[in-house]
């Protein structure tokens, strides 16, 4: 089997943080701002995050889950496609 190749991310691998402004786990989003905020100190550029309005924990399977299935996609789709632009992966 071939040894496990790292692909070099530019600015870091990229990263979407979702949540519901109303989770109670999240500390209704200041635990995750403080995340954000890490990541971004440390030179994670590749970094996107939606908070949605009223959303508790479970923001896949609530009331607003179709809006958040739809970002997630368009999310995933703008990085498949930049990463098709950008042409093979490099190995480090």
């Amino acid at each position: 089997m071939a040894p496990r190749e790292r692909i070099a991310y530019p600015g870091g691998p990229p990263i979407l943080l979702i949540a519901g402004t109303d989770d109670p786990v999240g500390d209704k989003t200041t635990t995750i701002r403080d995340l954000i905020n890490r990541y971004m100190k440390q030179g994670q550029l590749a970094l996107e995050y939606r908070f949605y309005a009223d959303g508790r924990h479970e923001i896949l399977n609530e009331t607003g889950k179709d809006s958040v299935h739809r970002d997630i996609a368009h999310w995933l789709t703008q990085i498949l496609d930049r990463r098709a632009d950008a042409g093979p992966a490099q190995s480090t």
